[in-house]
């Protein structure tokens, strides 16, 4: 009796150690209001999805019950800067991490279950030369993200995904913490977002960057070693500008007579096409936007 008394609870720790590092978001701009259901251990929500589960619906919003219907929407403009709070448990001031270093990505979609994504910000050595992990914990477990000023207004899911890759040099290792939020655009933006990845289906569990040995440096939470080597994946980062939405086909037609004799003429047509980019009002085009990045405060 004591014996099995003495495994269980050391189960209990290691279970309570492996879960205490784990982490979630609790609230978007202060308000827990927007936020959707996720999956969720006995006692706290921090369960990541892995394994095969990052190429099904469970990586979409980490919801027990999916898509099964909106929450409140928190109003923010096109241009703001979003506040998520990560905790590791419900009132904890524990900075997150605990080793699960790794990159983030923003995505925005519409609808209860949105057919297509868009990334509108993500945080990556390249970009920010350290991991997300990190300098989410530096600022006190706050995650700021920038909504595009050029983002038309409506009514939009805000994705969040934070990868740990801890584990993440074995095939379907690396840990997803992901939440969704419902929010509503407003402001002057004109640019519709274009919706064009997919979730799931834009990464699989051997996607360079999914698939990541993390172990090939001497200090692994380091993220400025990894700059340059870190793959991107998930989707292109959109910078604004519709860019190519159509063609206009013209045709000259130039005729010339020639009479070497009075008996006979010849004509000859000669055709031209143009063909013209249409580009949208609000496309950039003097100078490429830079990269989205976290912010450092």
């Amino acid at each position: 009796m004591a014996k099995a008394l003495a495994v269980f609870f050391l189960v209990a720790i290691s279970f309570a150690n492996y879960v205490a590092g784990h982490f979630y978001v609790d609230s978007l701009n202060g308000s827990g209001s927007p936020l959707r259901p996720i999956a969720s251990y006995i006692g706290g929500e921090n369960s990541p999805v892995s394994g095969d589960k990052i190429e099904r619906e469970e990586v979409v919003c980490n919801a027990a019950r999916p898509f099964n219907a909106f929450a409140s929407r928190l109003t923010v403009a096109a241009g703001d800067t979003v506040t998520m709070h990560w905790t590791i448990t419900e009132g904890s001031r524990e900075p997150i991490g605990s080793a699960h270093y790794g990159p983030c990505h923003v995505y925005i979609g519409q609808g209860l279950k949105p057919g297509g994504w868009t990334k509108i910000f993500e945080t990556t050595p390249d970009n920010s030369n350290d991991w997300c992990t990190n300098i989410i914990a530096k600022n006190n477990n706050n995650y700021r993200v920038k909504i595009p000023s050029f983002l038309a207004p409506g009514d939009y899911v805000l994705r969040v995904q934070l990868v740990a890759l801890h584990v993440a040099e074995a095939s379907g290792g690396a840990e997803f913490y992901v939440r969704c939020m419902d929010i509503r655009v407003t402001g002057s933006g004109a640019e519709k977002p274009p919706f064009e990845v997919k979730i799931p289906g834009a990464w699989n569990r051997n996607t360079p960057g999914v698939l990541f040995n993390l172990y090939t440096v001497s200090n692994p939470g380091n993220g400025a070693q990894y700059k340059g080597k870190y793959p991107s994946w998930g989707g292109k980062l959109w910078t604004g500008g519709a860019g190519l939405i159509g063609t206009i086909t013209r045709t000259t037609t130039t005729t010339t007579s020639k009479a070497p004799s009075a008996a006979a003429t010849t004509t000859t047509t000669r055709t031209t096409t143009t063909t013209i980019i249409i580009v949208s009002s609000t496309t950039k085009a003097a100078t490429s936007p830079s990269p989205t990045r976290c912010a450092a405060n």
